[in-house]
């Protein structure tokens, strides 16, 4: 049975084949997540591209093979992509420190957390991480990966400050350094998604857990990290947060259901 995911992105990049029925268009808005570490010619997930059902895969930690991983997570990428009329969208959450799929154990360069970096303040270093992330992505063939987060830290927040996910409470920082990974990944034609909109980092509660509520948390000053990067064209895609924030929708619907927030703020707006 396979993971469905919708893919709430908001692309800009351009591809060379476009979909020429509802079906198939309406198929290049669905990623899934696929079983095992290999496919054969008969695997299902390969018919679904052959068919255009499907615009994109994600990979998690149990779709590497723990023995020489990176070479057959390239060939399980090559394999996939192969079947694609239209350039198949491949993607990971690859933020490092915590939030780490491509981890040491399976022979990738160590990869540290945002905290981490932001608390170092060193651009050298960070720029070095963010060229890691970026290579080991493009030699294993991944196209998407979701990051950087560009959330404030908060030490309360559980899924994300608690954990080393945010490069900094300061959005001036956060945007500076969500910067140098976009760029680095942009340089290998690799899509960074920036997450979570229109701001998580201030919650008291895990959105993987439950509804999460942000109303009495949230700052208009945690969307200045989307806006500048956008204004500057560094930001291809948007992740949305499953999160509840009435000061931009009266009516309580999460962000990803939301009009207001992803229409009219995230698309006109900004």
């Amino acid at each position: 049975m396979l993971r469905t995911i919708v893919l709430l992105l908001f692309l800009t990049s351009t591809i060379n084949a476009m979909p020429d029925s509802l079906d198939m268009k309406i198929g290049q808005m669905i990623m899934v997540g696929m079983k095992g570490t290999t496919v054969t010619p008969n695997s299902k997930i390969l018919q679904h591209i052959r068919n255009n059902i499907i615009g994109g895969i994600l990979l998690f930690e149990f779709n590497l093979n723990s023995i020489s991983t990176l070479q057959n997570l390239e060939s399980l990428t090559s394999k996939l992509k192969a079947e694609a009329k239209i350039p198949l969208l491949i993607a990971i959450d690859q933020e490092g420190g915590k939030v780490n799929r491509l981890k040491q154990k399976y022979g990738f360069d160590e990869m540290p957390s945002a905290k981490s970096l932001g608390d170092q303040n060193d651009m050298q270093s960070l720029s070095k991480t963010a060229q890691i992330i970026s290579t080991a992505l493009y030699k294993a063939g991944i196209n998407v990966n979701f990051a950087p987060v560009l959330d404030v830290h908060n030490s309360l927040c559980p899924v994300l400050g608690k954990l080393g996910r945010c490069y900094s409470s300061d959005v001036e920082v956060i945007a500076q350094m969500a910067s140098v990974l976009l760029d680095s990944m942009s340089q290998k034609n690799i899509i960074g998604v920036g997450k979570h909109f229109p701001g998580h980092g201030n919650s008291r509660t895990d959105s993987h857990k439950s509804l999460v509520d942000v109303s009495n948390y949230w700052d208009s000053s945690e969307l200045k990290p989307y806006q500048k990067l956008i204004k500057n064209n560094k930001l291809q895609a948007v992740m949305t947060g499953h999160i509840i924030n009435s000061k931009l929708d009266k009516t309580n619907k999460p962000a990803t259901l939301s009009e207001e927030v992803v229409t009219t703020l995230l698309r006109k707006k900004n």
